[in-house]
């Protein structure tokens, strides 16, 4: 998986699917309308802008998606995604190819704010498994993963970070023991390409 396949995925001729509520599920929802998109499609969230997307249960996606939301007055990710309050634990976006046969994936996430999630597995907010992921003008903070990455965990994927923030998530048991915070932030200008494989 290129990174730059990312940097370089062609919006020509995609659809653009405005999410209106920030409701879980159901129509005008974000996770309706990563049902209802074809790849390559942008999901566009300026309809929720300034609100908060409560989860019962992490995203699914399974193919080329852009994410998308503006950025505040004050330049900050403007949509928030979190768990609701009576979720179990629960990442908030898996990211994954449908199939071991299909192509890696390319995923663009820009505007978001992360926070909240709990994963039993890897991954508090973000686990991506063969996936060119760019993250973009956004912020992962206040996470929590029992295996790796408090944040984001990636397998067989490259993670670019670009004007981005990824600080304060936790591991609260790492698979060889231990507890831990894992975050870091990106400057404005600087791309910080991330390549790593989870442990077995």
């Amino acid at each position: 998986v290129a990174i730059a396949n990312v940097l370089c995925v062609s919006m020509a001729g995609a659809e653009v699917i405005n999410v209106t509520t920030n409701a879980d599920n159901g129509e005008g929802s974000l996770r309706q309308a990563i049902i209802n998109a074809a790849v390559g499609d942008t999901i566009d969230l300026s309809g929720v802008q300034g609100e908060t997307i409560a989860l019962e249960s992490a995203l699914e996606l399974n193919k080329n998606l852009h994410l998308y939301a503006p950025l505040s007055e004050a330049g900050e990710p403007s949509v928030t995604l979190t768990l609701a309050g009576q979720a179990s634990n629960a990442r908030l976006l898996s990211i994954a190819p449908a199939n071991n046969r299909a192509d890696p994936l390319r995923v663009i996430l820009q505007g978001l704010n992360f926070t909240g999630g709990r994963s039993d597995g890897d991954g508090g907010a973000i686990n991506a498994d063969r996936t060119a992921l760019m993250v973009a003008n956004s912020t992962i903070t206040g996470n929590t993963a029992v295996g790796a990455g408090g944040g984001i965990a990636a397998r067989d994927s490259e993670v670019c970070l670009t004007a981005s923030a990824v600080e304060d998530n936790e591991v609260v048991a790492r698979r060889e023991g231990g507890k831990g915070k894992e975050g870091g932030r990106t400057g404005k200008r600087i791309c910080v390409c991330e390549r790593e494989r989870a442990p077995d």
